[in-house]
């Protein structure tokens, strides 16, 4: 029981690395495409550079330690990560379309806007992860130095 109760320690340990790099990359997103009051600007920012920072939060968002977390040890809101990575992948098919009389600036600001709520959902799920991990190696610490 104490060698899978350090296994489980080691998802937590994990997921919560996973999730502060993704809380990173929520951050990172906000500062060159929009904010968190759901807001828009693109300075400078240009169709590739939404794709990158769109493919990169799904790539982040589909690190198997997440599922894992989920299964062996709690349920992390809003939603699991599952919803949100289906929206991230929702974004990038957009984005592969082709979008006949529309220019890429009015695309990017659109695909912006629409990708906002899946980054928000992304920082609250980090950040309810972190708190989640912390809770757990808190309680179980003195389990594994019995």
């Amino acid at each position: 029981m104490k060698v899978q109760l350090q296994r489980t320690r080691t998802v937590a340990r994990r997921a919560s690395k996973a999730a502060q790099g993704l809380r990173n990359l929520t951050s990172h997103y906000v500062a060159e495409c929009g904010r968190l009051d759901n807001s828009v600007r693109l300075a400078g920012a240009s169709h590739l550079d939404l794709s990158q920072h769109i493919r990169g939060l799904l790539g982040a968002v589909s690190n198997p330690v997440f599922s894992a977390f989920e299964e062996e040890i709690d349920f992390v809101s809003p939603l699991p990560v599952a919803q949100i990575k289906r929206a991230f992948e929702e974004h990038c098919k957009t984005l592969e379309k082709q979008f006949g009389g529309l220019t890429m600036r009015t695309l990017s600001r659109n695909l912006a806007f629409d990708a906002l709520a899946a980054v928000n959902l992304s920082s609250r799920y980090a950040n309810g992860l972190i708190r989640l991990a912390d809770e757990f190696l808190a309680d179980t610490e003195d389990l594994v130095r019995r």
